[in-house]
């Protein structure tokens, strides 16, 4: 492809009349959805605008969830440790945006503070760090410190010197991964 260069691709012969015939049965097939429908377009236009409309609400959805998780996190899995806000979910029940979503809470209203969490989604364990520019300043390296917890979970992982993830498979070293990044925090 370049400028003024336009591209043609056919098929002739026999292999268009076997590119037609698999055209016909894709469209029979896709009629078969659509058996009471007499416009086959449009019925197909109005699935896909249904389905964005229901892709929206559940984006709403979690990003609810992922508040609520948020305030409830904040009011009971919450530690004060050397003057430093300390938060762990040991196990959320959560994808990996709705994860970020919650660290990213904690980054826009606490200061020095420091989050750990960890969730499972797809069948793999996935770690999170999310920490203050302060503790940054301190010589905390929140892609460090993951890719050292990850080791517990049979996994790997990194990222910025503020947040960080990683995924393995062992759950059985969550304790250990979270107990690693408690000290490691605290040991500055």
């Amino acid at each position: 492809m370049a400028a003024g260069i336009r591209r043609i691709e056919a098929v002739t012969g026999e292999e268009c009349e076997n590119y037609l015939y698999s055209m016909q049965d894709t469209i029979a097939s896709i009629r078969s959805f659509y058996e009471a429908s007499p416009n086959l377009v449009n019925s197909i236009k109005k699935t896909v605008e249904e389905n964005a409309v229901l892709k929206k609400q559940i984006e709403d959805l979690a990003k609810q969830a992922a508040g609520n998780i948020y305030n409830d996190l904040k009011q009971n899995n919450h530690q004060v440790i050397d003057g430093i806000d300390y938060f762990e979910a040991p196990m959320l029940d959560l994808d990996a945006d709705s994860m970020k979503d919650i660290a990213f809470r904690f980054r826009g209203e606490f200061k020095d503070f420091c989050f750990a969490g960890v969730n499972e989604a797809n069948g793999k364990i996935m770690l999170t760090i999310m920490m203050s520019d302060s503790l940054v300043e301190k010589g905390l390296d929140a892609g460090k410190i993951i890719r050292e917890a990850a080791k517990h979970i049979k996994g790997g992982g990194g990222g910025q010197k503020y947040y960080a993830t990683a995924g393995g498979k062992d759950k059985e070293g969550i304790a250990q991964a979270l107990k690693y990044i408690k000290e490691t925090i605290f040991a500055k």
